[in-house]
């Protein structure tokens, strides 16, 4: 998702149910610590129930490097990130009744 498209998104669910929280934070890489992801986080609650919707920005894999054990098989793979390209994910996620938030659908969450 881009930037438009992110700020679109938050716009509509702060008019329909008003936002709880709104947070950036900057992490590394959980395979590469040089390079970092911007996680862009929103929370608000519908019907009783709380939601968070997460926006992860990170650079783009350029290539991809299997290293090989004798068996024949993949032993680890190792990417190489693009220092131009950025690539996005959108996760919604449901707080369940033990506080877990769990990855859940977006269709009919708006409506």
């Amino acid at each position: 998702m881009n930037q438009r498209g992110w700020e679109d998104l938050v716009d509509l669910i702060d008019q329909k149910f008003e936002l709880k929280n709104h947070k950036k934070t900057t992490e590394p890489l959980p395979d590469n610590p040089r390079y970092n992801r911007l996680v862009d986080s929103i929370w608000f609650d519908k019907k009783g129930e709380s939601y968070r919707v997460d926006r992860v920005t990170q650079p783009g894999i350029a290539n991809t490097k299997s290293h090989y054990a004798h068996r024949g098989t993949a032993s680890r793979v190792e990417h190489e990130y693009s220092s131009d390209d950025t690539v996005s994910h959108v996760t919604f996620y449901r707080q369940n009744e033990s506080g877990e938030w769990i990855e859940t659908i977006p269709e009919g969450l708006l409506g």
